[in-house]
């Protein structure tokens, strides 16, 4: 059962790294509308991005079985492929006339893969056996299923909102950005609350789950392997009775 600690524990990192993402996702929307010159570069770095998941998609298809992950992984790096296709199109004076239904969309698109891809880098960042002590923190597909279901609902919460500010004060920077970060801190906030609790609760699951080897009891296994082996080493070995097997030459 998971303890008190570690579902807080848990969930205020979920509150962070929730509200964490919501700011950069906010502020880089509102940037790629604002700088043609940064919708540029950050469509390129998006590209790269996204090949980058695409080769460690090709590496690891070939020795995981997690086929689940793979799929995560293959669905992130379109998004973001996507995505740095859009910065381009941002970056042209015909998206800054277009209808404003269409930008909401555009921004929708650009949060979503943007909260994929964040996810994504966090899920691996937490998953280093040097950070974990060998211990995956987000592994097992009902934790994969919940975290970007949750990413999901995010980026299209920040999105929509972000791209409705963007047709509102498109001539006011400043309440732009003051009216974005504030008004999407609650998504972030609240979903990533439930993200860290839902995710120490099924890794507490998962971990039940399997029914490793006490201290105590591997220490027996071994004792008994290296007499087995001994036996097999001097030509003798062990019947289901317990009594000793005795070699030809031996009985000989």
């Amino acid at each position: 059962m998971a303890t008190i600690k570690n579902i807080l524990v848990s969930s205020l990192t979920g509150v962070i790294l929730g509200e964490l993402s919501t700011l950069i996702t906010s502020g880089v929307c509102i940037k790629l509308n604002l700088s043609k010159g940064f919708a540029i570069v950050f469509g390129i770095i998006l590209i790269v991005l996204s090949l980058a998941f695409l080769y460690r998609l090709s590496k690891e298809k070939k020795n995981s079985a997690n086929w689940q992950r793979v799929l995560f992984v293959f669905i992130i790096s379109i998004f973001v492929l996507c995505s740095g296709i859009f910065s381009f199109v941002l970056a042209t004076s015909a998206f800054h006339n277009a209808h404003n239904d269409v930008k909401i969309i555009c921004f929708l698109f650009l949060s979503v893969s943007l909260t994929f891809a964040l996810t994504y880098v966090i899920v691996e960042i937490f998953n280093i056996p040097e950070l974990t002590q060998g211990t995956a923190i987000i592994a097992s597909p009902s934790q994969m299923y919940v975290l970007f279901a949750i990413t999901g609902v995010l980026g299209i919460s920040v999105g929509v909102l972000v791209g409705h500010y963007i047709n509102i004060y498109t001539s006011n920077t400043k309440t732009l950005f003051k009216k974005s970060v504030i008004d999407t801190i609650p998504f972030g906030c609240i979903l990533g609350f439930i993200a860290g609790l839902v995710n120490e609760i099924l890794r507490v699951k998962v971990k039940k789950s399997y029914s490793p080897i006490k201290d105590g009891d591997r220490d027996d296994v071994d004792d008994k392997d290296k007499t087995q082996r001994s036996l097999i080493t001097s030509g003798k070995t062990t019947n289901q009775y317990g009594t000793t097997n005795q070699t030809d030459d031996e009985l000989l």
